[in-house]
């Protein structure tokens, strides 16, 4: 890949040149064609518009090395031999008063065109050779700035992969990556995040119920199909990998985390279409599974992890399964027991939310 302001690529005819802008055009590629086959009021409003920036490419016969000079053009392409001498002078040569240079690619097809290469070196004292398979920029003036203005991105679809809690802004998955919004409407992306391999299935903020607003970092939690969980740190606009939970044997479905507060560690129940949840411990950045749930041949919906009162390391683990009931866990370091199983549903339970009284 080489960056470029604008390009010109020459050729000998008008078809040829109606030809490469028409395919330029068709593969994304915005072109304009200058050359005697078009009306002359044609040339002057597509010359222009490559003048003035509007487009990057021109493809152009001979009429365009006569009075048509470009000062950010800084690659041309011969892609058929100039003549002589003084034609290849005239297409690589921009007067833009600054001594700004471009970069040239001349193609060879037959002996002819090579015999003109020759003539071209001879006379010029240079030598042209073979195009390397990687090209340095760094003689060649180029004025290409790049300013994020926008992004758009939609939201993968996944029952789990948008969420929005007090305090933290709103995320959601956009492919493999987590897109994190602004705090004020109209909500627009701020940032995009990655870190998987595979589609994002599920986001999820980490709850901290003692968090210090001021000086406390937040987390949030992706999942995906690449069967990793990453937990995620920062603040702001600005967040980073912490670490990654690495155990599950397929793609990661429903993720759920929670800190008492910042020197504590961190608990994360996640659920797997491998017919697991597995509940992990986070001390520092060492993610460590304690628990892991096997449902042989059944699966997790959605998960929600809350500490019993006055116990920062017993929690209260509902698993919400395609049973269409929510099985409840007493989990601990060392334990982990089945408690109750909550049923009267009909059909899937897609999500939990625990209110304290």
């Amino acid at each position: 890949v080489v960056p470029f302001t604008q390009a010109v690529i020459f050729r000998k005819s008008a078809s040829s040149c109606k030809r490469l802008c028409k395919l330029l055009n068709e593969n994304n590629l915005p072109a304009v064609e200058i050359h005697p086959g078009i009306r002359e009021n044609e040339r002057l409003a597509h010359y222009k518009k490559f003048n003035e920036g509007q487009t990057r490419i021109v493809v152009a016969t001979k009429l365009f090395e006569c009075g048509m000079n470009v000062a950010r053009a800084n690659i041309v392409f011969n892609y058929d031999m100039p003549e002589n001498t003084d034609t290849y002078l005239d297409r690589i040569t921009r007067d833009d008063g600054v001594g700004a240079k471009c970069l040239a690619i001349t193609f060879v097809a037959d002996g002819s065109d090579a015999k003109i290469l020759n003539e071209i070196q001879s006379h010029f004292a240079v030598q042209i050779t073979e195009m390397p398979d990687e090209i340095s920029m760094a003689n060649v003036t180029t004025d290409i700035k790049i300013d994020v203005d926008y992004i758009s991105a939609a939201c993968n679809c996944c029952p789990h992969s948008l969420d929005w809690q007090n305090g933290p802004r709103l995320i959601y998955g956009v492919t493999n990556s987590v897109a994190l919004c602004s705090d004020t409407p109209p909500f627009s992306v701020r940032k995009t995040f990655s870190g998987h391999q595979g589609r994002l299935n599920c986001v999820k903020w980490l709850r901290q119920e003692q968090r210090d607003s001021n000086s406390d970092f937040y987390y949030f939690l992706s999942a995906s199909v690449d069967k990793t969980i990453s937990l995620w740190k920062g603040k702001d606009e600005d967040y980073t990998k912490y670490t990654s939970l690495v155990g599950h044997q397929n793609s990661v479905t429903t993720v759920v985390g929670y800190q008492q507060s910042s020197n504590d560690d961190i608990y994360v129940a996640s659920g797997s279409a491998d017919s697991t949840v597995k509940i992990w411990c986070i001390t520092d950045t060492l993610a460590n599974c304690i628990h892991t749930i096997d449902f042989k041949n059944g699966f997790a919906i959605t998960l929600e992890l809350v500490p019993l009162d006055n116990h920062k390391n017993l929690f209260l683990l509902f698993v919400a399964t395609d049973k269409n009931n929510v099985q409840i866990y007493q989990v601990s370091n060392s334990v982990i027991e089945q408690v109750f199983v909550l049923s009267g549903h009909e059909d899937w339970i897609r999500s939990i939310t625990i209110q304290k009284l």
